[in-house]
């Protein structure tokens, strides 16, 4: 397989479809989609020659844009990879972070916060006899 071509899929669709280094696949072309940019980092970074990269976000659930949950550092980063093989670079992603975090940053944040909390009640209730 040469080509990954996917529309309209969101990040649970794709999870755990290609891992870093191990695919034989040249072009990726996502249209309409709404995945997490980890997600979408390992998709990148899946090919072993990547010479096509087509990106489009939003327009499943909304004529917008959409959330998309990425940085530009993410993606460069995950391209370094291919910079002496890409021939075709197309992202037509919004990307505004300036007025919020990413949720992905917020969502990170969050867990943590959760794990200390629930570390704390593990710590308190371990002295109450049952």
């Amino acid at each position: 397989m040469n080509n990954l071509i996917m529309e309209g899929v969101f990040d649970h669709e794709v999870v755990g479809l290609v891992f870093p280094g191990t695919s034989n696949i040249k072009s990726i072309q996502l249209s309409h989609i709404g995945i997490l940019g980890r997600t979408l980092s390992i998709m990148i970074q899946a090919p072993k020659v990547l010479e096509d990269l087509q990106i489009c976000t939003g327009g499943s659930w909304a004529l917008g844009p959409g959330m998309f949950d990425i940085q530009y550092k993410t993606i460069g980063k995950s391209l370094l990879q291919h910079r002496s093989t890409l021939k075709i670079l197309d992202l037509d992603v919004s990307f505004d972070h300036s007025k919020d975090r990413c949720r992905e940053e917020l969502s990170d944040q969050f867990l943590a916060q959760s794990e200390e909390m629930y570390s704390k009640l593990d710590n308190e209730s371990s002295d109450i006899p049952f």
